[in-house]
C-alpha cells in the first residue's frame, strides 16, 4: 500500500508541474493575443507612409493589409490553442482535485486512530 500511496503522490506531483507549465504557457499565449490585438488598432488606424516588419533579424517593408492578414491569424492560431489548452487545463485539474482527494483518504486511513482506551 505505501507504493501505491508513494506512486499517486508522484503523480499527483507531476501534475501539479504540468498545471504550472500549462499556466505560464497560457498567459504566454494571452500576452501575444493581447499584442497583436494592439498592433492591428494601430496598424488600421495608421494612414500616414509605409508599414515595416520584423522578419527574423531584418526589419523589410510591408503592405498594410498583409501585415493585418498576418496579425490576424497569429491572433487567430493564438486563440485557438489558448482555448485547447484551457480544456487541457481543466482536465488536468480535475485530475488533480481526483487524485488529491484519494490521497486524503490513504492518508486519513494510514493515520493511527486516536481516541480512549
Amino acid at each position: 500500500m505505501q507504493d501505491e500511496v508513494r506512486d499517486k503522490i508522484m503523480q499527483y506531483q507531476q501534475m501539479q508541474e504540468g498545471l504550472q507549465y500549462f499556466m505560464i504557457q497560457e498567459q504566454q499565449l494571452k500576452s501575444k493575443i493581447s499584442e497583436s490585438e494592439e498592433a492591428l488598432k494601430k496598424i488600421e488606424n495608421y494612414n500616414e507612409g509605409k508599414i515595416y516588419a520584423i522578419v527574423g533579424r531584418i526589419m523589410v517593408e510591408t503592405k498594410k493589409d498583409e501585415t493585418i492578414a498576418k496579425l490576424k491569424e497569429d491572433k487567430d492560431i493564438a486563440e485557438v490553442r489558448l482555448k485547447s489548452m484551457e480544456r487541457q487545463e481543466a482536465k488536468l485539474k480535475e485530475g488533480i482535485t481526483k487524485l488529491g482527494t484519494e490521497l486524503q483518504t490513504f492518508l486519513q486511513q494510514a493515520q493511527p486512530t486516536q481516541g480512549g482506551n
